[in-house]
């Protein structure tokens, strides 16, 4: 059985026609990069950041930025993130807009709730008008698009998959970033053979044996089995070590 943890839940006159009450978006509670566990809230904020940075048109990741910022209540991240989210969608996702604004709202000031209303209820205004801050990526002048298309189920959301998050960050070689990612994964998806390749590899490659033997032993303390592949690593570093 799946647990779900509530994102926000807002009951708001001004910015719903009618007041309801809203619980928008569940996600699971396990398995995922919002475990305390695995990331703390400042590392998982800047990867998801990272991540709308370079797939705008991706929903979920802009969700679990607002999320990550209401959870921490960092006020000025929190409407950067709203700010980019409403100039991406660009009037196309209205209904979620007013979700996420109305559920934000506690932890936003009264001149940022201002602003974003202000925007949602005038169907003529144009995204390039909504006052940004220093969190906000989009707002000097990236266009949002209305062809959006969005398909999130209630009970089997997507998820940030580890592997291609450490990809990315080795494409903008943020070699640290990745390493980190495919070392919490590991831990937490021990049997994800693939996982173990990249993270052997990104070892290797940066001949870094001091994090490779830390990881070993960790490892093999977590009493999860541990691929054979990482009997051939620990003889390359040995190997290494003998002959420089």
């Amino acid at each position: 059985m799946n647990a779900y943890l509530p994102l926000i839940t807002a009951i708001d006159k001004d910015i719903e026609p009618m007041p309801v009450v809203i619980s928008f978006l569940a996600l699971q509670s396990s398995k995922n990069l919002f475990l305390e566990n695995i990331l703390p809230c400042k590392g998982l904020l800047d990867i998801l950041v990272f991540r709308v940075a370079k797939n705008p048109k991706c929903l979920l990741t802009h969700i679990q930025r607002i999320y990550c910022c209401y959870q921490a209540q960092l006020g000025e991240e929190l409407y950067g993130a709203l700010v980019d989210l409403l100039i991406v969608l660009n009037k196309s996702g209205l209904a979620i807009s007013r979700r996420m604004v109305s559920g934000a709202k506690s932890q936003l000031n009264e001149v940022q709730l201002k602003n974003l209303v202000r925007y949602l209820k005038d169907v003529n205004a144009d995204s390039s008008l909504l006052s940004g801050n220093q969190y906000s990526l989009f707002h000097k002048g990236m266009v949002g698009t209305n062809q959006l298309i969005v398909h999130i189920e209630e009970k089997h959301q997507e998820i940030i998959d580890p592997l291609a998050l450490a990809r990315d960050f080795i494409e903008y070689s943020q070699i640290p970033e990745a390493q980190s990612v495919l070392e919490a994964a590991i831990l937490e998806h021990p049997d994800r053979l693939e996982l173990h390749e990249e993270l052997l590899n990104l070892y290797k490659s940066t001949r870094n044996p001091r994090d490779f033997n830390r990881m070993y032993i960790e490892l093999q303390d977590s009493g999860a089995d541990v691929p054979d592949i990482w009997k051939l690593a620990n003889a390359f570093f040995d190997d290494l070590s003998q002959h420089g």
